[in-house]
Order: C-alpha cells, then sequence, then structure tokens
C-alpha cells in the first residue's frame, strides 16, 4: 500500500494511541494533587492541532511532518496523528 495516510495540507490532532501514556499517567496518579497535575497535560496534549506539511514514503514506511499551531514541527509515524473530524 503506497498511498500516503495523509496530504499536505490536512489538519490534525495527536492519535488515541498517542495520548495514551498521558491518560494512563492521569488514570494511575494516587493523590488529587497529582490527579489534577496529570489531567491538566493530558488536555494540554489533546488541545495540540497542526498541519500536515508532507506525508513521504521511506524506506521503513511513511513518515509525516506536521506543523503544530504553535509553530513547532513534528516528524513522526502516522499512527500518531489522525485527521480533524470535519476535514476529509
Amino acid at each position: 500500500m503506497n498511498t500516503p495516510p495523509f496530504n499536505a495540507g490536512d489538519r490534525v490532532k495527536f492519535s488515541e494511541y498517542a495520548l495514551r501514556s498521558y491518560r494512563n499517567r492521569w488514570l494511575n496518579a494516587g493523590s488529587a494533587c497529582l490527579k489534577t497535575a496529570t489531567f491538566a497535560e493530558l488536555n494540554r496534549q489533546s488541545a495540540i492541532r497542526g498541519v500536515v506539511v508532507s506525508c513521504e514514503l521511506g524506506k521503513h514506511g511513511f513518515s509525516v511532518n506536521v506543523k503544530t499551531d504553535a509553530g513547532g514541527v513534528h516528524s513522526s509515524m502516522p499512527n500518531l496523528w489522525k485527521r480533524e473530524e470535519g476535514n476529509a
């Protein structure tokens, strides 16, 4: 399968897979103070949105480059991202 999972210009956000570790930290936090802090971090990560700059096929599969709304650039595996609803 050589069709890219994303096209340049697609709006994306972190997938559930990418957020799993933040969710697990929140669920396993013991004290109320720790629960509040870990939940806040989960919400911060969940709010990250960006635009796909490129999605290229490399030696070991596709790599996606995403520029976030905050200006950061992520180069990662496509399964860490998913399209935002309403953006086909």
